[in-house]
């Protein structure tokens, strides 16, 4: 009895860590594309504006005031799983980075788009950012998820080629941390991207 429960409970692990995993959706995407029809698979570059804010007692948190940043360093796969002639789904995965002691990661996205009419769409997601951890100097780039919300617009130029922006608001803010002469925090205040996507029709 013991060693079934025993199985049992790491089977149960074993499945929760799987399915809580970023290789769980896309091993989804791969299957959907498998069996679906009327689908579209792609990738996208993301431009975005970064803005923190710098927070506490520490010596670092002189600034008090928001930041921002522009990067070209984000990157993503992309499938469309076209619901309707109005709906579609859009299920994006990949990496964003901005610089060694700031807030990088894997991310995914599930978005749902609605079309105003032939060329425009409206777009409404949700996302998880996987921040990846570092130790540099005094700083203490976390290992943490951060969840967000995604508004935005979207224009088509053809069956194929797509622009979007998006704002993303996120849920947990803070993605590092310095304790050098007192305690700082660093708290993204949100993301704006501008997108350029390609699709091919599968």
């Amino acid at each position: 009895m013991k060693l079934n429960y025993e199985i049992s409970t790491g089977i149960k692990k074993i499945l929760i860590k799987f399915f809580s995993s970023p290789y769980f959706l896309l091993f989804f995407i791969f299957l959907t594309a498998c069996y679906s029809q009327n689908h579209s698979l792609g990738f996208k570059i993301e431009p975005f504006l970064f803005f923190s804010k710098t927070e506490g007692t520490g010596a670092f948190a002189y600034k008090h005031k928001d930041e921002a940043g522009i990067y070209l360093t984000s990157f993503y796969l992309s499938y469309t799983y076209h619901l309707s002639e109005i709906f579609s789904s859009n299920t994006v995965a990949g990496y964003l980075w901005t610089n060694e002691d700031r807030y990088n990661g894997f991310e995914i996205n599930e978005f749902v788009h609605t079309n105003i009419n032939n060329k425009t769409y409206f777009i409404i997601g949700f996302g998880l950012h996987f921040n990846k951890e570092n130790y540099i100097r005094e700083f203490h780039i976390k290992n943490v998820i951060i969840p967000f919300f995604t508004l935005g617009t979207g224009l088509k130029f053809s069956e194929m080629l797509k622009a979007e922006i998006q704002y993303q608001l996120p849920v947990n803010r803070e993605y590092k941390t310095s304790d050098f002469n007192g305690y700082t925090s660093y708290k993204l205040s949100k993301l704006v991207k501008l997108s350029l996507g390609f699709e091919l029709p599968l």
